[in-house]
């Protein structure tokens, strides 16, 4: 007892301070001496076996709470978080769908865009001469020259991609040429003449002819002509034209290109005048005595006639037939000049350029006789279509038709327009056109009164041009616009602003426009629009609006598809960045400890998870079948799984069983042991304060079960209150 004393002083009791120590002894009532320190050491002890016993106390409360928070707690708290899970998925589900919206109007925007650009010409990298000729289609490739600053151009196939070639390099350039199966391009400006063998092989620039200005090449029987617009000069190759020679015959100074008529071959001068004739290919050209007009036009054949005009001199010449010779009309007015002569069935019409009048010549073909005079005014050429023939004015507007049984010309009531373009027929139609004025009229077949189609302010036209069934009109001033078929309303094509474009020429399938001021090549039909449906993301959209010329970017229409594209990409910038928080709120659920103890039920009913698995296809009986077995093997896959549930709550259950009745009975030991070590510490008081006689171990045996803990019972006290307390009043008299 001394050592366990000794112990605890050491231990415990020598470890407090003299307050705690004081304060301690006054609480206990501890007597002096070693029967103190022993009363010391029990209640040291008994509060020790005290304080594990709140500690395991608070730990059992602690468990208690956990497996009411496991069993009952969690459900609930599981029932929330799927529930949350359920909200946040249903937004990200929504989000989803907003996202899917975009794309339908993403796609809506795709397709008036694309509707839109069909309307738009679409412009070449190349060719980009100023001024080009029309395109020569050339098997399936297709070949563009600059009469400007020269250059070839050629695209192979499809026409989407021009190549510039190394030759020809000379300055203005004529339309090229195709012969047989060579392509002939020759210099109208500083001369010299190029050919490839085929299409495909590389121009070669032929040794002759020399001459500056020369006129396109002219295929007469196997033979190639080509006559000098300036210098003259005439040359001639046979066959493949690889070789031209130069005839010394005609030698007049700026020549037309030759006509053959019969087999007879013409050549005019249309600068000094002149005539010359070679009875057929190869022979030499003698030159005539008449006409001796200073300028001429090429002959021109009516019945056997054959006749000559002068567009500076008032002549007109005829030729009864092919080798007889020329005499000049009587009753030819005193004109400035003449139109070139036209024909119509036996008959030849002539018009004067300056002075507004037509001429028939005579059934005999020897003189000119006076149908139509327009005062003030210049006229066109006269037009056949079908048995009438058209005249236009040339500056003040006025139609005039001369129909086959008439003797004369009438006056259309319109149009009323400021120089006129020739009639031009379409269908069964007739386009009249206006040069300076802003207007297009349209004359139905044996009508007298033509009906406006359009109106551009300030504009002239060109004459139409009829590509398939649309027939097509460009501006003087720029702009084309396009009827799709006869009688149809005109349509503007979204071309650029301020370009002047030849007329429309087709080849193979695509219709070029030329460039006529400002050069460039545009088609039609655009691959715009493809391109546009290839689009596949916001992304690509913008790089495409970026790409857009500026005059597009600054027509009404594109600018409010951007702004449509702009609230495109600001919307789905925003729904992403809140479809990524959400994503993330609901992922941490699924991090959650207790996540792993509970397995969500998202069990589907059958008409969902059927909506979802037919999609589209719902009037296929086979895959409602199949998509029905999919479903019942998934909800026996789900019900086979009862031992998961049992695997994971069991376990828990049995572990705070044990917890708890392990840390109950230890709860019950240190409580027992805390009232033994006190109660001994109590007997030892009452021995101090003599309530036990000295030396008494009986008495001291029956206070000490008197006052033990162990004795306590949790049930029903078998002993009176009185007997127990007589007991412990003589146990604990004093002695005397």
């Amino acid at each position: 007892m001394t050592g366990n004393a000794s112990h605890g002083d050491k231990a415990t009791i020598d470890q407090w301070s003299d307050l705690k120590r004081a304060a301690r002894n006054a609480e206990w009532n501890v007597p002096e001496g070693r029967l103190g320190d022993i009363v010391r050491q029990l209640r040291c002890r008994g509060e020790a076996a005290r304080r594990r016993a709140s500690w395991i106390l608070a730990l059992l409360v602690f468990v208690i709470f956990i497996g009411l928070l496991f069993y009952l707690g969690l459900p609930f708290w599981q029932q929330f978080a799927d529930g949350r899970k359920q909200t946040l998925t249903q937004h990200i589900s929504d989000i989803e769908t907003r996202l899917g919206g975009l794309d339908r109007d993403r796609e809506t925007l795709k397709t008036d865009l694309s509707n839109f650009l069909h309307e738009r010409p679409e412009q070449l990298r190349a060719p980009d001469g100023n001024g080009l000729n029309d395109p020569l289609q050339v098997g399936e490739a297709i070949y563009i020259s600059s009469f400007d600053y020269g250059g070839v151009w050629r695209a192979a196939q499809d026409g989407a991609s021009f190549e510039e070639l190394k030759e020809p390099n000379g300055m203005g350039l004529n339309a090229p040429v195709q012969i047989g199966e060579a392509i002939y391009i020759t210099g109208f400006d500083h001369g010299g003449v190029w050919r490839a063998a085929q299409d495909g092989e590389p121009f070669e620039e032929l040794r002759a002819p020399d001459g500056n200005g020369l006129n396109g090449p002219v295929q007469i029987g196997e033979a190639i002509y080509i006559t000098g617009q300036f210098s003259g000069g005439i040359w001639r190759a046979a066959q493949d034209g690889a070789s031209f020679e130069e005839l010394k015959e005609p030698n007049g100074m700026g020549l037309n290109a030759p006509v053959q008529i019969g087999e007879a071959i013409y050549i005019t001068g249309f600068d000094h005048g002149g005539v010359w004739r070679a009875a057929q290919d190869g022979e030499p050209f003698e030159e005539l005595k008449e006409p001796d007009g200073t300028h001429l036009y090429p002959p021109v054949q009516a019945g056997e006639a054959i006749y000559i005009a002068g567009p500076f001199s008032s002549g007109v010449w005829r030729s009864a037939r092919d080798g007889a010779p020329f005499e000049e009309l009587k009753g030819a007015p005193d004109v400035s000049g003449f139109n070139a002569p036209v024909q119509f069935g036996e008959a030849i019409y002539i018009t004067d350029y300056d002075g507004g009048g037509i001429w028939r010549a005579t059934q005999d073909g020897t003189s000119l006789e006076e149908l139509l005079v327009i005062d003030g005014d210049n006229v066109n050429n006269p037009v056949q279509i079908g048995e009438a023939i058209y005249i236009t004015g040339q500056f003040n507007g006025g139609v005039w038709r001369l129909a086959h049984d008439s003797t004369s010309f009438d006056e259309l009531r319109a149009p009323d327009g400021n120089g006129l373009n020739n009639p031009v027929q379409i269908g069964e139609a007739i386009y009249i056109t206006e040069q300076f004025g802003s207007a297009v009229w349209r004359l139905a077949q044996e009508s007298t009164s033509p009906e406006k189609l359009l109106v551009a302010d300030g504009n002239g036209f060109y004459d139409p041009v009829q590509i398939g069934e649309a027939v097509y009109i460009t501006g003087q001033l720029g702009g084309v616009w396009r009827a799709k078929q006869d009688g149809a309303p005109f349509v503007e094509l979204l071309v650029p602003d301020g370009v002047e474009f030849n007329a429309p020429v087709q080849a193979k399938a695509t219709i070029y426009f030329m460039g006529s001021n400002h050069g460039g090549v545009w088609k039609l039909p655009s691959s715009l629009p493809e391109r546009v449906m290839a689009l596949e993301s916001d992304a690509k959209m913008r790089d495409f609006f970026d790409t857009l010329q500026l005059d597009l970017k600054n027509r009404d229409t594109i600018k409010q598809m951007d702004a449509e594209l702009r609230r495109i990409e600001i919307e789905r910038a925003g729904l992403h960045k809140v479809r990524s928080s959400t994503q993330d709120r609901r992922d941490r659920f699924d991090e959650l400890p207790w996540a792993v103890l509970a397995k969500a039920d998202y069990a589907m009913s059958f008409d969902q998870f059927l909506e979802k698995c037919r999609a589209p296809n719902a009037d296929s009986e086979t895959l409602t079948k199949t998509c029905l077995e999919t479903w019942q093997s998934n909800q026996e896959a789900t019900e086979s799984d009862w031992w998961e549930t049992l695997s994971t709550q069991v376990p828990p259950g049995i572990l705070l069983l044990f917890l708890l009745g392990t840390l109950a009975a230890l709860y019950r030991y240190n409580m027992r042991l805390a009232g033994f070590h006190h109660s001994r510490a109590d007997i030892l008081e009452l021995h101090s304060a003599g309530f036990v006689k000295p030396h008494n171990m009986d008495d001291l045996s029956k206070l000490a079960a008197a006052l033990a803990a162990d004795n306590v019972s949790f049930g029903k006290m078998q002993v009176g209150f009185g007997t127990g307390s007589i007991g412990i009043e003589r146990a604990g008299s004093p002695s005397n």
